[in-house]
């Protein structure tokens, strides 16, 4: 039997595995680890961001949508939806190790629904080059 997700604690060992995942993800890694410059701060903010998202608490406020957007531009706009594809299937991968039960099902597509909507609304608020310098 597999553990339920029912605090923070879980949340956090979710995010600690999840996170070795993409890291060692051989075209996720990349930008994980140039973009992320303190992971204990960003962990802490995965860990309110995920806790909101699937405990319902109040420890999270804001959106990720415009941080990825900075990252995208910052690659040269050089995510695709294969990379956030990835990522969502390493989010559902390590639940699915990890844990069972409602709030493991909802923590998956959470995971898959996010992935999709900031890679949609990242690609939609890329702005055109212009056509002259």
């Amino acid at each position: 039997m597999k553990a339920r997700i029912e605090s923070e604690f879980e949340i956090e060992m979710l995010i600690d595995t999840f996170y070795e995942k993409v890291l060692e993800h051989e075209e996720l890694s990349y930008f994980f680890s140039e973009a992320v410059m303190n992971w204990e701060f960003h962990k802490q903010m995965f860990i309110k961001y995920w806790s909101k998202q699937i405990l319902f608490t109040d420890s999270y406020e804001g959106s990720p949508l415009h941080r990825h957007i900075e990252v995208d531009h910052r690659f040269g706009r050089s995510f695709t939806k294969y990379h956030f594809e990835e990522w969502a299937r390493l989010w559902v991968e390590t639940i699915d190790i990890l844990f069972e039960g409602d709030k493991a099902e909802l923590a998956k597509e959470s995971g898959v629904n996010m992935a999709k909507n900031i890679h949609l609304k990242m690609y939609v608020n890329r702005k055109p080059e212009p056509l002259y310098g």
